[in-house]
Formats: structure tokens, sequence, C-alpha cells
């Protein structure tokens, strides 16, 4: 299995596509989609999936000229139904975490609201791909329409309670580290955020 990341659009949000060989899931596909497209091309590659890890513009910007081709539709958490600004008829909404097959691998979508009402997480095998609840050294952010901070700090545990080995693949390349991709151990170590929500809820609620 290979992780592929594309940053694009000026907040380089992150699309991902992990490969199977030809068969594959794209995460969070946006902004330029001939860069997607011309990817996928090149490494000849399907999308057997499309998954949103939320409902925000900056992560579903132009999905709909990636689907529409596809014949494909985007799956989503129902909880952002509401600020999502895609054509319904493209969108497969579900409620709660769930789980997919893709062939043998299973998908387990776990339902991470705070950032959004419907923000989730992809687990696939040891690979969790966070959207904008947890970011490399920091968290999503809890003062927007539909944020809720203690949801947040609710999801961070559930995060927590995952394989310390677990890869994480974020929305965003934000926080005091940059990259995109790091370990739930360092995370848990090292990202303030995080480690309160675990030690300290109460001081963390402070701060959102």
């Amino acid at each position: 299995m290979k992780v592929y990341t594309l940053a694009l659009g000026d907040m380089a949000n992150c699309c991902y596509v992990v490969a199977e060989g030809n068969s594959c899931i794209v995460i969070d596909p946006a902004w330029d989609v001939s860069v997607i497209d011309n990817f996928l091309r090149d490494k000849n590659l399907i999308p057997e999936y499309v998954f949103f890890t939320h409902g925000h513009f900056d992560h579903t910007n132009n999905a709909d000229k990636f689907l529409r081709p596809r014949r494909l539709k985007g799956y989503m958490e129902k909880g952002d139904e509401v600020v999502c600004q895609l054509p319904a008829d493209i969108l497969e909404f579900y409620k709660g975490s769930q789980n997919f097959m893709w062939g043998k691998t299973l998908i387990a979508i776990i339902h991470t609201p705070g950032h959004t009402r419907g923000s989730v997480c992809i687990k696939i095998e040891n690979l969790l791909f966070t959207g904008d609840t947890l970011f490399i050294g920091s968290i999503g952010r809890t003062d927007m329409p539909g944020s809720d901070p203690a949801k947040m700090i609710k999801s961070l545990q559930n995060i927590a309670q995952l394989s310390p080995e677990t890869i994480i693949y974020c929305g965003h390349s934000y926080g005091d580290n940059t990259g995109f991709s790091g370990t739930l151990k360092n995370e848990i170590e090292h990202n303030q955020f995080l480690s309160l929500a675990i030690k300290n809820p109460k001081q963390l609620e402070g701060l959102l």
C-alpha cells in the first residue's frame, strides 16, 4: 500500500491518494483537480472510493469536477451536509462512524466532531487521515460555525486510544512543527493540545 500527498490550493490542502495495485482511494480532492487527474493517469490508478474528512470549502472546492466525469460519489458524514457547498447529487451521506471494505482492506471511518459537526478521521490499517481534527503540532479550529470545543476534546481523547504507531496524515501543514505526517506517539508526546486533552481536558477547554 502506498500513500501519495498532493498539496493543492492557496492553503496547501492535502489531497491523499492511497493506492493498492491499480486501485486507489482519494481523500479530499479539491482545488486544482487537473493535477489529481494527471497524477492518477500517470500512475495508472483507478479511484474506487472518494472520502471527505469534512465539508469545508477548502477540502471540497471543485470536487464535483473530479467526481462527475468518473460517475463517482463522495462520502461525507451527514453532520456537514449544511456546510458543504457541493451539489447533493454527487454526495453519499452517512451518519456517525462507519466501516467500508476496499477489497479485503477495512476502511474505518471514525466520527471526530469538534472542528465541524461531521468531521471524521479515516483509518486504513495503521494509517489515519485526520483532516482538520489533528495536525502535526496543533489541532483544528473550534471557533467556527458548527465547531464544538468539548466535542473536539472528546475526539482527541478517542484518537489517543489508537496504537501509538499509527501514522497520521493531516489536512494541512500547520502547528509548531512543519509537515503533513507523523506518528501518533510523537503527537501524544509533543503536541500540547493532544497532550492536554489526555491529561488536563479542563485546561484545554479554557484554551479553545
